[in-house]
């Protein structure tokens, strides 16, 4: 089969949501790009490729994990020149002629010549004139004052807007990463078009593990195909590549099987059941678990979670303390399962824990954030998303904590924690709901009503908002009685 000039166009439904979505995305790379103002612009310190990398790759694994609600099938995918391959996972890497097939109006790229580094947004693809024109208003100022050497480049209006456009062979030459939005149908789509790449086990691990690293568990069956196709095409593998790829197939078909149990299709499991037993013929669940990382096996005793296993989650939670006793994540999820379990003194242990740690976190990267330079934009945007996240991890933990404590029926302890939950979280009833209840077991009607009525008001759900107003009501009246 001869590959097609190009990739086809994307499912209708989520083209305005792509241009949007990447739109936003490359006007926060605008703004990073350049400290100073417009007629003294001063351009970002260079940075090593390795550290580029790192920070882009960082940018790829949150974006893909924002998803789209109202299409489902939405992913982010980030393909990689295998020229500058990055991290397992992050990206599936790729050719520059197979990049060049998959490059389409709205997706981000990455360029380089080797020193200047550029974020930008593709604007179109001529095919017919294999050309790609990106919708860039500093052309002038980044790639022509700083030097980037690029020949076939050309600054000219695109659709009336300037900006650059390069032939096809240059876009090669030039092109790092390229970042897009599709559904899953995208990577059956390359293959047709690509089908040698049916059997490079390498590209079919990574294109299971892009489906998998975006955190959509309705997806882990897409996933666990093409880790299952790359097993096979891995037969003549090294035993360790071959064992690398069965423990991530192990992660999804375990995710997929429990998602599976929460249905009411009663045969929905029987698939991975099956492929689960076929796989434990030839490795060992030990060896599997050995192989993956503590997030994955946190993720698998989670989804265990949701189809209320609890002892098959509080294993691999275990497995996973075991490993790293401090990891905040598998301390935290644990926390939840054992709260789920009713086991609140061993939930409010686990939550303690996740809390102190997550405190050394948010210490430590307010440390790397304050020591940065604030003219290096990007990095510090870097470092400030990294703390942010550690930060709402934070909130979750304290959700955990204040909600086992009231399990317990310690509501001193409930209080003061549910206090520094509402300080991360002022517009969240969720707290606040904790310090009425709080406030009412220790006799404070008043302090109670008062809590439970601001809750109401930040109450999106009508249900619940009718709930609080109902509490709040209630002391109201018992009040007037007495």
């Amino acid at each position: 089969m001869v590959a097609s000039a190009g990739r086809p166009p994307r499912d209708p439904r989520i083209e305005d949501v792509v241009r949007n979505v990447l739109i936003q995305r490359d006007l926060f790379c605008q703004n990073a790009r350049y400290a100073g103002d417009d007629e003294n612009p001063r351009p970002l310190p260079q940075l090593s490729l390795a550290d580029w990398k790192r920070y882009t790759e960082f940018i790829w694994q949150n974006s893909r994990r924002e998803g789209f609600q109202a299409i489902p099938s939405a992913l982010y995918f980030a393909f990689y020149n295998d020229r500058f391959a990055g991290e397992e996972g992050a990206t599936v890497s790729l050719s520059p002629a197979h990049l060049w097939w998959l490059v389409a109006p709205g997706d981000s790229v990455l360029l380089s010549d080797g020193i200047v580094h550029h974020y930008t947004m593709v604007s179109s693809v001529d095919r017919s004139a294999e050309r790609v024109a990106f919708a860039d208003p500093w052309e002038d100022r980044f790639f022509l004052k700083e030097g980037l050497n690029m020949a076939g480049v050309s600054a000219v209006p695109v659709d009336g807007v300037r900006g650059l456009t390069v032939t096809a062979d240059e876009f090669q030459r030039i092109i790092v990463g390229l970042e897009t939005i599709d559904t899953p149908a995208l990577l059956e789509r390359y293959l047709d078009n690509f089908p040698e790449q049916r059997r490079n086990f390498r590209v079919l691990l990574e294109l299971g593990l892009a489906v998998l690293d975006s955190e959509r568990e309705d997806l882990t069956p897409i996933a666990a195909a093409y880790l299952d196709q790359a097993l096979f095409a891995a037969m003549l593998a090294f035993p360790h590549e071959r064992e690398r790829i069965a423990a991530v197939l192990y992660l999804a078909l375990n995710v997929a099987l429990f998602k599976a149990r929460s249905s009411a299709e009663a045969l929905a499991a029987k698939p991975f059941e099956d492929r689960l037993f076929r796989l434990l013929l030839d490795y060992t669940e030990p060896l599997l678990q050995e192989l993956l990382s503590v997030e994955q096996l946190c993720r698998m005793a989670n989804a265990a979670g949701w189809a209320k296993d609890f002892d098959r989650a509080s294993r691999l939670f275990q497995i996973a303390i075991a490993r790293q006793p401090d990891h905040v994540q598998a301390r935290h999820l644990r926390a939840a399962a054992f709260f789920h379990r009713k086991e609140f003194a061993a939930a409010i242990e686990d939550a303690l824990i996740a809390l102190a740690a997550n405190g050394r976190e948010v210490a430590q990267f307010q440390q790397e954030r304050d020591a940065l330079d604030p003219r290096g934009a990007t990095p510090i945007t870097m470092a400030e998303q990294r703390l942010a996240g550690r930060r709402r991890l934070r909130s979750d933990i304290y959700a955990v904590l204040t909600a086992s404590y009231a399990g317990a029926g310690q509501w001193p302890e409930a209080e003061k924690h549910a206090q520094d939950w509402h300080m991360l979280k002022p517009h969240d009833s969720s707290p606040l709901a904790v310090l009425a209840r709080a406030r009412q077991m220790a006799g404070d009607g008043e302090s109670a009503r008062q809590f439970y009525q601001q809750a109401a008001d930040l109450e999106p759900d009508t249900e619940r908002q009718q709930m609080l107003k109902g509490f709040a009501d209630e002391i109201a009246h018992e009040e007037q009685d007495a």
